[in-house]
């Protein structure tokens, strides 16, 4: 039980940092795709 607790928070750390990564690039590319 404490593993997959463990392997739970593990995977919602991934998750919260891929979205932070995609965030990230969509900022990044904002001006290419509006052409600021």
């Amino acid at each position: 039980m404490n593993g997959l607790n463990l392997l739970l928070k593990k995977k919602g750390l991934f998750i919260h940092f891929f979205f932070l990564l995609l965030r990230l690039l969509l900022t990044g590319l904002e001006p290419v795709i509006f052409g600021s």
